[in-house]
């Protein structure tokens, strides 16, 4: 009898089991789905990730992803409840909340260049770009930052290397003028070109060699041009006329460079 009874029992709550089950929205495992999508790429992501407040503690860490504690060096126990401007991200909490503020109005914002100090003092430079949006009936904010430090150091390697080109370019006792790879139109000439030759930058710019006198004409222009792959093409003796017509004894020498 005892043994009936329970097996009764346990038909019952199988029974009502699979009823409840039936009747759970399909809607809700969908939701279930999609965010256990999401939580995977969230803690997956290459991209440091910050989920923020936007309402009752506005601007305050809810969330951070393993990429952010890695790169910030707090754990998630250190982020939750502090404010952007105390991990380093902005100077000051004057600085943070004018973005907050901007975020709030417009929905989205973006830095390109940011620096960023760590939890153990390192300086490193991020692009941040943040947007609000609602889950749930709540508004947040995400954070996406992302390491830029290699391609920011890149960027001012070449800077400089750069300004110590053109500042060869400028003071070279060499007259030089920079053209055009297909078309063979002046780009740009230094000083030391523009005194020679009498003409000022703006009526060189666009101009081809024979046309300011360095070649006889057209046909020899494009005979004297050099072929990819660095060839130099030294024209010893050749006669420049400068913009006043005189003739002027020089020394050309071409060499095709790769501007990058």
């Amino acid at each position: 009898m005892l043994e009936s009874t329970v097996e009764s029992a346990g038909c019952g709550l199988a029974s009502f089991l699979d009823m409840v089950s039936r009747n759970v929205p399909e809607s809700q495992y969908a939701l279930e789905a999609s965010e256990t999508r999401y939580r995977r790429l969230f803690e997956t992501a290459q991209d440091a990730i910050l989920i923020l407040d936007a309402e009752e503690r506005s601007g305050k860490i809810m969330d951070a992803n393993p990429f952010v504690i890695n790169l910030l060096g707090y754990s998630l126990q250190e982020l939750i409840g502090k404010e952007l401007w105390e991990i380093g991200l902005f100077s000051d909490k004057e600085e943070s909340k004018a973005a907050m503020e901007q975020l709030q109005k417009e929905g989205y914002i973006r830095y390109e260049d940011m620096p960023l100090e760590t939890k153990q003092g390192a300086r490193i430079d991020v692009e941040f770009v943040s947007n609000t949006y609602t889950v749930g009936g709540r508004n947040v904010i995400q954070c996406n930052i992302r390491d830029i430090t290699g391609r920011a150091e890149t960027a001012r390697v070449l800077g400089a290397s750069e300004a110590r080109y053109r500042r060869l370019f400028e003071t070279a006792q060499d007259a030089i003028l920079i053209l055009e790879e297909d078309s063979g139109k002046i780009m740009d000439a230094n000083p030391f070109v523009i005194d020679l030759l009498g003409y000022s930058l703006d009526e060189l710019i666009g101009k081809e060699l024979w046309e300011i006198g360095l070649f006889r004409d057209k046909r020899q222009s494009k005979a004297a041009m050099p072929t990819a792959g660095g060839r130099l093409h030294p024209l010893r003796g050749h006669a420049a006329r400068n913009q006043a017509g005189k003739a002027r004894r020089s020394g050309v020498r071409q060499q095709f460079l790769h501007g990058g």
